[in-house]
């Protein structure tokens, strides 16, 4: 639900004996923060939207959330308010967070490890290397996504608690964790590598594939978007239960369901797979289930 618009009027009421209403006075000073450097983006417009939605016994964190809506509905007449709504939203995950004891990269890690989300491998990484990787988050590198981007990544990507569901990392642990979850080994260079992944990441100007976000450091980290899978001879039969098993088992974690084949890759593209597919698969997992779905393109039976 997005909040429409109100006028600036009720930005800032007031209680019976004149003095300002506590959760709205500070609603209003976030933003005249937030906006200081967006001057198309008037905080009183948005202030007042938020009040006049809130429930009767509003507190400071339902203002933030219904002022996140108030500025997503005003992104149609200024882009600033985007910028604005974004700020917004990283507020309302950090409190998220940091209401599930989370205040760190390495206590996220922590967390997820302890609830039954991260990998061991993983979670060994980060305690060996706990104070030099939460050095290297930069928070302000969340002001770099829009509204809709970090929406994704709230509503999509960051791990949640599975008894409240509450976030357990904010969007910068998000992706350092991703990074962390590519670690070759324990060692120093391993995190300088770390250390440059996510600084690329950080500045999103490298984002890995959707299964990589999702999975890398988890405790199911299935990173391939599709494999490549040859089909011997080229016999678009089923081979055994064994095998479309094995396919099944490959599937289970994957953002899609796309699998390609011998019969569908010129053979330049069999020996060196696109960048659209992951790496072949072991001769152990060969020989999925087909089926057709139209002419000469399969798909694997799922």
């Amino acid at each position: 639900m997005t909040i429409a618009p109100a006028d600036p009027a009720s930005a800032t009421p007031v209680t019976a004996t004149g003095e300002p209403d506590g959760p709205g006075a500070a609603l209003l000073r976030t933003l005249t923060d937030l906006t200081t450097d967006l001057p198309d983006a008037d905080p009183g417009r948005v202030a007042a939207a938020a009040l006049r939605g809130r429930s009767a016994r509003a507190d400071e964190a339902e203002l933030r959330e219904l002022a996140v809506e108030a500025a997503a509905g005003l992104i149609s007449e200024d882009p600033a308010y985007s910028r604005l709504a974004a700020r917004l939203l990283a507020l309302v995950i950090r409190a998220e967070a940091a209401s599930q004891g989370v205040t760190s990269f390495s206590g996220s890690v922590a967390t997820g490890h302890r609830e039954g989300l991260i990998a061991d491998r993983t979670a060994a990484f980060v305690r060996l290397h706990a104070d030099r990787l939460d050095a290297l988050v930069d928070p302000g590198a969340d002001d770099r996504f829009g509204y809709f981007g970090l929406r994704t990544v709230y509503s999509r990507y960051l791990l949640r608690h599975p008894i409240t569901r509450k976030v357990v990392e904010a969007p910068q642990h998000f992706m350092l964790r991703v990074a962390a979850g590519l670690a070759e080994d324990d060692t120093a260079r391993s995190v300088d590598e770390v250390a440059a992944l996510y600084g690329l990441m950080s500045r999103l100007d490298y984002l890995p594939s959707s299964p990589t976000l999702f999975n890398s450091g988890t405790r199911h980290a299935q990173m391939s978007s599709c494999y490549l899978l040859d089909s011997p001879k080229d016999e678009l039969v089923p081979h055994s239960t064994r095998n479309r098993a094995v396919l099944l088992r490959l599937n289970r974690y994957r953002s899609h369901q796309i699998v390609c084949s011998s019969f569908e890759l010129s053979s330049r593209t069999a020996k060196r797979p696109s960048r659209a597919c992951g790496p072949p698969i072991t001769p152990a997992a060969r020989e999925p289930a087909w089926k057709y779905t139209n002419g000469s393109s399969m798909t694997a039976i799922a």
